[in-house]
């Protein structure tokens, strides 16, 4: 695909997906503009939880399953300030 077809496909995409929010005006469906927006204001928490789940998937692919792995993951996520499921306390 070459890189026009590639903008003009992005660009239909984003203008149906406008179209749509605006006919269903539903919280479910927000606009282009308003997700864009959200994703820009929370960037930094989602580049946060993204490390940390990165670093998560990383220990345990190239680390054996282990209760030392299980506290590295705990102690990346408390420093994150990122929960891990099935751990209440750090």
């Amino acid at each position: 695909m070459r890189r026009r077809d590639l903008v003009i496909t992005t660009l239909a995409a984003l203008l149906i997906w406008q179209i749509i929010a605006m006919l269903v005006q539903r919280d479910i469906l927000p606009t282009p503009i308003a997700v864009a927006q959200s994703f820009i204001e929370n960037f930094g928490e989602i580049m946060r939880h993204f490390i940390a789940s990165g670093l998560r998937v990383t220990i345990r692919i190239t680390s054996p399953q282990t209760k030392e792995v299980r506290t590295v993951t705990v102690m990346i996520a408390s420093t994150l300030k990122i929960g891990v499921p099935g751990v209440t306390k750090y």
